[in-house]
C-alpha cells in the first residue's frame, strides 16, 4: 500500500491562518507546551496519573478550556488525584460517584472501571514499565 499526501498552496493557507487566529490563546500554548516541546523530564506517578485520567475523560467528550472535561480537572483540589484514589477500598466506585456527581461528564461507569483496571496494573510493576519506556524516549537518548 502506498499513501501520499497531496498539500495544496490553499492548504498551507488555511492552516497558516487557524494558527495565526489561535497562536496566543493560552489552551493552545498549553497544549504546545505539553505535547510539542517535548516528554516530560520530571516525571512523576501524580503527572503520569492526572495525564491518564483526563485522556480517559476526552475520548468520547469535547475538551475545550469551557468545557465540563476540562472545568472538571482544574478542580482544585482534584478529587482524582493518584494519592486520593489509591486510599480508596473501591475505586472503580469512588470514580464513577465523582464524575456523576460533577455534571457534565460521560462515561462515569467506563471511566471508573477503566482507572480501576489501570491502578491495579501500575500497582503491579506497570509503573516500572513506564518509567522503562519514558527513559528510552527522552530527547537525549533519541539523539
Amino acid at each position: 500500500m502506498e499513501f501520499s499526501w497531496k498539500i495544496s498552496e490553499k492548504d498551507i493557507e488555511i492552516v497558516s491562518n487557524f494558527y495565526k487566529k489561535h497562536m496566543n490563546k493560552n489552551f493552545v500554548k498549553n497544549r504546545i507546551e505539553k505535547n510539542v516541546k517535548g516528554p516530560c523530564q520530571n516525571f512523576s506517578k501524580d503527572i503520569f496519573w492526572n495525564i491518564m485520567i483526563a485522556c480517559l475523560l476526552t475520548t468520547q467528550q469535547r475538551s475545550g478550556p469551557k468545557s465540563y472535561v476540562t472545568k472538571f480537572l482544574c478542580t482544585d483540589p482534584f478529587p482524582l488525584t493518584y494519592e486520593i484514589c489509591s486510599k480508596k477500598l473501591v475505586i472503580q466506585r469512588y470514580v464513577e460517584r465523582t464524575i456523576t456527581n460533577f455534571g457534565g461528564l460521560r462515561r462515569g461507569k467506563t471511566i471508573g472501571k477503566e482507572i480501576s483496571k489501570n491502578y491495579t496494573w501500575l500497582n503491579n510493576f506497570g509503573w516500572i514499565k513506564i518509567e522503562k519506556t519514558l527513559i528510552a524516549f527522552t530527547p537525549l537518548n533519541l539523539l
